[in-house]
């Protein structure tokens, strides 16, 4: 997303149900699948599992940088990660949030010398070489770049290779887009899919995971998501991307 907020972009949320509730699990971890559907397994230390440690926090309730909660009829809330946010601004918003997880990971595996994140053409802009601390990094990727940048730099991936720590693009043209972040998957033995998958929105604010109001547990499959998104979001057709 740009910094920056269409009148359109807020008018269509209202249309979205509305659900909400306190959260009984500590971390992404904990929340429960569907019956039959038993969580994916990765790689110890991988990002994948880094996602799924993450903290929630015990009330769903979506604050902005400015302390303003967000109204809950935006949003079909599952839960919301406990990371505040950074910066005192406008800066954290959807693809910001995609990158700084991206980069927090880095962080946390003490592996800086390969983070990378991308200038607003999508090139490679490597933490190593920028001069800079961790939160100048950061604070410089995020005003400079948004869902463009990161749908022009990262990886294709095709639908059925998907795992958490992908990413939804829309942009079709450089300017407001959006961008959803896979946080954890599970499978049925006769492999369909399903994920939890979240975002943030403009203006900037704390990132949550969005429930499917079409299934009790939240859980998305992908094709649910991308109609979501199709809906709600009108910033152009959905793409899959990887760091």
């Amino acid at each position: 997303m740009q910094k920056f907020l269409p009148f359109f972009g807020t008018v269509l949320f209202f249309f979205v149900p509305v659900f909400g509730q306190k959260a009984e699990s500590k971390s992404i971890r904990d929340i429960a699948t569907p019956k039959g559907c038993v969580r994916e397994e990765y790689p110890k230390g991988s990002y994948q599992e880094w996602l799924r440690d993450l903290d929630l926090k015990p009330d769903p309730r979506i604050f902005s940088y400015s302390g303003t909660e967000i109204k809950r009829e935006l949003y079909n809330v599952h839960s919301v990660i406990a990371k505040p946010l950074l910066f005192e601004n406008d800066l954290e918003q959807c693809a910001d949030w995609g990158m700084r997880f991206w980069a927090d990971y880095h962080r946390d595996s003490k592996n800086l010398s390969r983070l990378y994140l991308y200038n607003y053409s999508g090139k490679k802009r490597y933490y190593s070489s920028s001069g800079k601390d961790y939160l100048s990094f950061l604070k410089v990727s995020f005003d400079e770049t948004n869902s463009w940048s990161v749908k022009k730099g990262a990886k294709t991936i095709s639908e059925d290779k998907l795992v958490p720590g992908d990413m939804i693009l829309q942009n079709e043209n450089g300017g407001v887009g959006h961008l959803s972040v896979l946080m954890d998957s599970c499978s049925f033995a006769d492999g369909k899919r399903l994920f939890l998958i979240g975002y943030s929105f403009m203006p900037a604010q704390e990132f949550h995971i969005e429930r499917n109001p079409n299934r009790k547990d939240g859980w998305y499959d992908i094709s649910s998501f991308v109609s979501y998104l199709k809906e709600y979001f009108p910033y152009g057709e959905p793409v899959f991307r990887r760091f």
